[in-house]
């Protein structure tokens, strides 16, 4: 890979990422209306994905929940004017970067507003001592984080550049999720440090033709869903999620709990031996990682809730098109993973239930996780967290590293929101370390002291399960005491009411 220049390395590294889910895709449907390029004097309409964010913005005006943030820590001389001017060729080159929402009699539209010059805001800290210096710089970005975006004004994302030390600075992205979504943070990066290096070296970045753009999927996606395509895909979600329960009786120390959107975070991590050992247990069931610590999880739940019928989200790209693969937009979807645990299955068993869940899952993931809302639930749970309540995340840090920059050196800036869009979310990374990962959690719901409770049961029944993958699940450690059926029935009603 060296041997590439860093718009080919920037590339490959987005296809790597795509094939690991590719195996999975169903296959393209010959009938399907081409994804093209669309004219642009007619209103242009939003995607599903789109238009649910936009919804919820009119129900819950003023929030930034929906803001994604992320960037790098740039260590080494930097050109400052180079890498706005490399920031403003990308802007100019993504449309879903410069479109604001417009409303016409209560219908909403993608109006593309024409490339702006400033699109980077610079602060200068070096003045201030070092310990005041990192205290501003980390209220700065907790503010800008936490902007609210005009979705009708714009524009829809915000960059910052803090300098702290004169070969130290920091580069932090603020995005509304209708415009983007975590794939988009980092191409941006990427193709942001390509434009620089480019720059840098006195020529052109060869930056791939873009042969589409956000608006083009929009067109190409209500067309499609327009007609019958997707009926079968549908059909196999009604039948999959008929009659199925989002609230589970989870341990809590609150009486009656409700939600309150703010975040709270406990991180949690396993030693490499662990993740040495899952890994071969997923080998040996002929599965991936990511499907035996779901396996883990959802057994986990249904130990907490006496439940059989354990129900969770989890997010794919979902970019199943080379012409949006590099393509800045709001792609990723959601998926419902329901999955039957009655019987006390093995662990072993367990494992091939919850494979078969998202085989499954994957291969009708072309429905847009706001049609299944739509369809499946019910008008008073369709403003927030429909369908699922508690959310997986895996992610591989090491399939997609940071790009290579000549004389500067890019550490990944962590950016935690203070919004819970979940009751509870999971994010886990194989790293070179070990297991590494946290639990996002609803302060309404739960305190810190119970998620480090549900941390440390996850990590022991994992350790547990990767040693005895064929005892029973009711029978591996933790030893979890099941709450009264008076208790599951009271907390079930109130959760189900709400």
């Amino acid at each position: 890979m060296s041997a590439l220049t860093p718009e080919q390395r920037a590339l490959l590294i987005l296809r790597l990422h795509r094939r690991r889910e590719e195996a999975a895709q169903p296959p393209r449907d010959a009938g399907e209306p081409p994804l093209t390029r669309v004219p642009r004097d007619a209103p242009l309409p939003l995607s599903f994905a789109q238009q649910r964010l936009w919804f919820v913005e009119q129900l819950r005006p003023g929030t930034a929940a929906y803001n994604i943030s992320g960037g790098v820590v740039l260590e080494g001389r930097l050109a400052t004017s180079a890498f706005a001017a490399g920031l403003r060729q990308v802007v100019a080159r993504h449309e879903s970067l410069r479109t604001v929402f417009a409303a016409a009699a209560g219908l909403p539209h993608q109006v593309i507003l024409p490339p702006a010059e400033d699109v980077l805001g610079e602060v200068d800290l070096t003045a201030l001592p070092p310990v005041r210096r990192q205290r501003e710089a980390d209220a700065l970005v907790a503010r800008h984080s936490r902007q609210v975006f005009d979705l009708a004004q714009g524009p829809l994302f915000q960059a910052l550049l803090l300098r702290l030390e004169p070969e130290r600075h920091l580069f932090l992205l603020v995005l509304h999720h209708i415009v983007a979504d975590g794939w988009s943070l980092r191409l941006i990066i990427d193709e942001l440090a390509a434009l620089y290096r480019a720059a840098r070296e006195g020529r052109e970045a060869a930056l791939p033709e873009l042969p589409v753009q956000y608006a083009d999927f929009a067109v190409w996606q209500r067309r499609r869903l327009a007609g019958d395509g997707l009926a079968s895909q549908l059909d196999f979600w009604r039948r999959q999620l008929a009659g199925s329960s989002v609230a589970l009786s989870l341990p809590t120390r609150r009486l009656r709990p409700a939600r309150s959107g703010r975040a709270g975070r406990v991180p949690l991590g396993g030693p490499l031996s662990l993740l040495a050992e899952l890994r071969r247990l997923s080998r040996d069931a002929r599965t991936t990682l990511f499907v035996t610590l779901l396996s883990a999880w959802k057994v986990l739940l249904h130990r907490y809730s006496v439940r059989d019928d354990v129900v969770v989200g989890t997010n794919v790209a979902n970019r199943n098109h080379q012409q949006i693969e590099g393509l800045v937009g709001f792609f990723v979807n959601n998926l419902v993973l329901r999955t039957d645990l009655s019987g006390s299955p093995t662990f072993a068993a367990a494992i091939e239930r919850v494979r078969r869940v998202v085989l499954d899952a994957q291969a009708h993931q072309e429905v847009p996780f706001e049609r299944l809302v739509l369809e499946m639930a019910p008008p008073g749970e369709r403003g927030s967290s429909p369908l699922f309540r508690v959310l997986v995340i895996f992610d591989d840090p090491a399939a997609a590293p940071l790009p290579e920059i000549p004389g500067l050196v890019l550490r990944p800036l962590a950016v935690a929101s203070g919004d819970a869009k979940f009751d509870l979310m999971l994010s886990l990374n194989a790293t070179a370390e070990g297991l590494r990962g946290e639990l996002e959690y609803d302060l309404g719901l739960y305190d810190d002291e119970t998620v480090r409770e549900m941390s440390a049961d996850y990590l022991e029944l994992l350790a547990d399960a990767a040693r005895r993958p064929y005892a029973p699940i009711d029978t591996l450690a933790p030893g979890i005491q099941p709450p009264g059926e008076a208790v599951v029935a009271d907390f079930n009603a109130d959760l189900e009411a709400r």
